[in-house]
């Protein structure tokens, strides 16, 4: 969409598959406490970001609450979600910062971390909101399990 309209995406990147890398989850400290909690590799599909912090030494931070979408219907007749956690990616020596609509709360569409020559690439698209880019040389993720209060 056009900027400003809660559908920007990133139309100076390539497309992927909206997914973490396994070789790149592997390779980050946190990423197999990451896949163990959600059962396998999460896309962070319709999850939020809930912030994004860059420190002037280089270092960025990005949250992410996300959970597990199941097949099954509740009462209320909504798909239910369960495994709620927010995952809180660490980027050390930020090379490449690219992110849009940064005033708006980010709604994941795809979020993938993978491995870049000479260190990781964070990104992620929106189905509304804020949308980014983080090249850095070093990545690591840190879980906290729960669902977030209304």
């Amino acid at each position: 969409g056009a900027a400003g309209d809660g559908g920007t995406s990133l139309e100076a990147v390539e497309p992927w598959d909206g997914r973490i890398e396994p070789t790149s989850l592997a390779s980050v400290p946190g990423g197999q406490a990451v896949t163990d909690w959600f059962g396998g590799i999460p896309s962070f599909h319709g999850g939020y970001v809930l912030g994004t912090s860059l420190e002037a030494r280089g270092m960025g931070v990005v949250r992410v609450h996300g959970w597990n979408t199941t097949d099954q219907v509740g009462s209320d007749g909504y798909l239910i979600l369960e495994k709620h956690a927010v995952v809180t990616f660490t980027l050390g020596n930020v090379t490449k910062v690219n992110i849009v609509d940064f005033d708006l709360v980010g709604i994941v569409g795809c979020l993938s971390l993978s491995r870049i020559d000479g260190g990781f690439r964070l990104l992620w698209d929106c189905a509304y909101g804020a949308a980014g880019e983080i090249l850095a040389k070093t990545a690591s993720m840190t879980l906290g399990p729960g669902k977030l209060a209304a």
